[in-house]
């Protein structure tokens, strides 16, 4: 799950791309993404249909979510990360994101925890 501040920013289309770049390994290992922003349906699929971005944006313009995961700034959203193991267990916190090598990052860190389970 990550959250990130707004659709077709120079940081945030980064690190959407990272995923995306990384997106067969991805699938090959059963990793799912969910990219969680305040913005519109509208500018998510915009953004989505722009970069060719495989995986799924939730919309949360409410900030429920956001701020269940401690993603929200006085003003907009942080840009933190959570990986999440199968059994739904936040087994890495991601507060520092590398946009350009996030996508590497987090699948470099599912591959070590699931060698340990």
């Amino acid at each position: 799950i990550y959250f990130y501040p707004k659709d077709n920013t120079s940081g945030c289309t980064k690190e959407a791309c990272s995923i995306r770049d990384k997106w067969g390994e991805y699938t090959k290992h059963g990793i799912k993404v969910l990219g969680i922003s305040k913005d519109s349906e509208k500018s998510h699929k915009n953004f989505r249909d722009k970069y060719e971005l495989p995986f799924t944006l939730l919309v949360d313009t409410d900030k429920k979510v956001i701020k269940k995961y401690g993603a929200e700034k006085a003003v907009g959203t942080k840009r933190i990360s959570y990986l999440v193991s199968p059994h739904g267990t936040i087994v890495e916190v991601y507060a520092k994101v590398n946009t350009e090598t996030h996508g590497q990052d987090v699948l470099k860190n599912f591959l070590n925890i699931s060698e340990l389970e």
